[in-house]
């Protein structure tokens, strides 16, 4: 397919991780329907020195979701994605992103696919095993001292989350982080020519087994 077209934007965990090449098959599925995949490196990324990996510690956690808005503009700037078929996903800090992606920018994407991500920064601190409360304070914000600022930044709060209007976008949650054994992506092509669907019809599990 010749650009622009359908690109989905997809956001690695972490958030100290890093997009590297390699094998996915979620991927290969969304290729092979003729759906691009931009996979950005954002603020608070290893693998670009000790200043940028902090660039999303807590207050600065809203710079890493204006990073989503910057990579849908480089997409549509370059003639690369169609601003009308723009989706995002990713799973744990990526999923964290694609659902403030949705909430922050709910016009920027027709699809979203949240995969194991925070969507709330108080039940995660409730919840989640000590040790992982413990790191997550440095990168999160202190829940005890912090709690304005945590609420602030959980996608649950916004309006948009609030609001509750499924017909804007979908959101698919959890389905390949709990079986393993399918996935599906739906992109709505706005030019009314179809949806492209990249399913467990062709890559039954997105684990690569």
């Amino acid at each position: 397919m010749d650009p622009p077209g359908p690109v989905v934007l997809s956001f690695h965990g972490g958030p100290e991780g890093e997009e590297l090449p390699s094998f996915r098959s979620d991927y290969q599925a969304l290729l092979m329907e003729g759906i691009a995949v931009f996979a950005p490196n954002v603020r608070g990324s290893t693998g670009f020195g000790k200043r940028f990996v902090n660039l999303d510690n807590g207050e600065l956690r809203v710079n890493a979701v204006k990073d989503i808005q910057s990579s849908a503009d480089y997409l549509v700037a370059n003639k690369i994605g169609d601003p009308k078929r723009l989706g995002v996903m990713g799973g744990s800090y990526g999923g964290y992103m694609t659902m403030a992606g949705l909430t922050q920018y709910p016009d920027l994407f027709k699809a979203g696919a949240d995969l194991f991500g925070i969507v709330n920064f108080e039940t995660f601190f409730a919840n989640t095993e000590p040790w992982m409360a413990a790191i997550s304070t440095i990168e999160y914000g202190d829940p005890k001292t912090q709690a304005a600022m945590l609420r602030q930044l959980s996608p649950i709060n916004t309006p948009m989350y609030r609001s509750s209007r499924p017909n804007r976008w979908s959101t698919i949650s959890n389905s390949v982080a709990s079986q393993c054994n399918m996935f599906s992506f739906r992109m709505k092509d706005t030019a009314g020519a179809r949806s492209t669907i990249a399913s467990g019809r062709r890559s039954k599990s997105p684990c690569g087994s």
